[in-house]
């Protein structure tokens, strides 16, 4: 079986996709919009964006019936704060440029990870400050949601929050041995970066209207 495992990132994506690899080929995704038809290859990102990160070479066409999507998302201020690079907005099709440029990011020091953490964290709050999306999650989202009408598979939608209290119905769907996977899945890790009470009052405004659409979507559930 192929498991693509499509996200805006910081959703538990990784964890995902590195779970279904024990059960057949995995791919790892940001795609900011459902590819028309799924295949077994990605070509190289794009100097100047990053719209489509799944190849959409005919011969590379892979049979539905052996293929499985799955479109994980999750509060976007903490998919932020753990992925808060201008790199990643590269990743995910957004306006990595701007983000590179409004924001002094280098490259992460050779020094331990608290040291690290702290450095993050000056990255989020001027990001948080800077009160401008440009990873574009919202965007992201809704194409997902709104998928377009001539794709031929279907997608399992995950809400992370709720992924361990449904994960029989995510095991099913992807057709793996329910018992032994169970035992196998990952336990859910909390978020614990020490993220300043403004920062986080910044965030949850930049993404009130995205994460209000997150709230409204359910816990999971499948569409054809």
């Amino acid at each position: 079986m192929n498991y693509f495992v499509f996200s805006y990132g910081g959703c538990g994506s990784t964890m995902l996709c590195s779970f279904l690899s024990q059960f057949g080929r995995s791919y790892h995704l940001h795609d900011n919009k459902p590819p028309k038809f799924l295949t077994d290859s990605t070509p190289p990102i794009p100097i100047t964006s990053c719209t489509v990160r799944l190849s959409q070479d005919p011969a590379r066409r892979l049979k539905n019936e052996n293929c499985k999507v799955i479109y994980i998302y999750r509060n976007p201020a903490e998919s932020k704060v753990s992925r808060p690079s201008w790199q990643h907005c590269y990743h995910m099709g957004g306006d990595f440029l701007s983000h590179k440029d409004k924001i002094s990011q280098g490259p992460l020091k050779e020094v331990n990870d608290e040291e690290n953490l702290q450095i993050k964290m000056d990255w989020v709050e001027q990001f948080a400050s800077n009160g401008i999306d440009y990873n574009g999650y919202e965007q992201h989202f809704d194409n997902w949601i709104n998928a377009v009408p001539d794709r031929d598979y279907p997608i399992l939608y995950v809400n992370y929050e709720n992924l361990w209290e449904n994960l029989n119905i995510l095991l099913e769907y992807c057709g793996v041995p329910i018992e032994e996977a169970v035992k196998k899945f990952p336990a859910k890790k909390e978020t614990t970066k020490a993220v300043p009470d403004n920062v986080t009052r910044k965030l949850a405004h930049l993404y009130s209207s995205l994460q209000q659409k997150i709230n409204n979507t359910g816990t999971i559930w499948s569409t054809t």
